[in-house]
């Protein structure tokens, strides 16, 4: 049974390092806590009240640079 109110390792590291820089691009740099704050946007919006997407497909279509989700699913890029 999967405890939804515990961290997975990745995100509980991530806010020891919250002020660290986490992603340099051509934006420039963005912090863990930048990057948690805005994977818990997308997170939300994907899961809309659900604890899980339960192995749900989802596609991103964005440009490269920052982005960030933790859903409890796989994500990858498509690059052309």
């Amino acid at each position: 049974m999967k405890n939804s109110t515990a961290h997975p390792p990745l995100i509980a590291r991530a806010e020891i390092h919250a002020e660290r820089t986490a992603i340099l691009d051509a934006e420039g740099g963005f912090t863990y806590e930048r990057l948690l704050d805005a994977s818990a946007q997308v997170a939300s919006a994907l899961l809309d009240g659900r604890d899980d997407l339960n192995e749900q497909r989802v596609l991103f279509l964005v440009t490269p640079g920052f982005r960030g989700w933790q859903c409890s699913g796989v994500c990858g890029e498509l690059a052309a």
